[in-house]
């Protein structure tokens, strides 16, 4: 997926430290997992480990959601020009505000924050986000060929 970004100002004209955040939050119920590279595996069940900290913050580059359903793959690429900083977005605390709500609800809120924006002149900026999407018995390429 091709994405356009316009912007028709300095952005660090008006704000300081804005983060935009786009993320899915999880319902309950089926095992998953979170993986990106150089963090550990983590557990998608509403309860927050010292490990599944790591992912915050983590390069938007080959991450993995695995469940009973399949695989999905994604990798976030900026054009050089667009000089923001993608942050893998994680949060798994059934216990947490999950705002702009007050009532508690976190439960594998996965998606991307974004950070850098002050330093935007305005202009248009691309992106690309790639998802590859493997149902659970889906023949692979190595097996696609027997």
């Amino acid at each position: 997926m091709k994405i356009l970004v316009h912007v028709p100002f300095n952005v660090g004209w008006l704000f300081h430290d804005l983060v935009v955040r786009a993320s899915l939050d999880f319902r309950p119920g089926t095992v998953r997992t979170m993986t990106c590279p150089g963090s550990p595996m983590a557990v998608v069940d509403g309860h927050s480990t010292p490990g599944e900290e790591a992912l915050t913050g983590s390069p938007m580059h080959d991450f993995t959601i695995d469940g009973d359903y399949g695989t999905v793959r994604g990798s976030l690429t900026l054009e050089p020009e667009f000089d923001v900083k993608p942050m893998f977005y994680y949060q798994d605390d059934v216990l947490t505000p999950d705002p702009p709500e007050t009532s508690p609800g976190h439960y594998g809120d996965t998606g991307v924050a974004v950070t850098g924006w002050e330093a935007l002149g305005r202009g248009d900026y691309r992106m690309s986000l790639s998802l590859s999407f493997a149902p659970t018995g889906a023949p692979t390429p190595a097996t696609a060929r027997r």
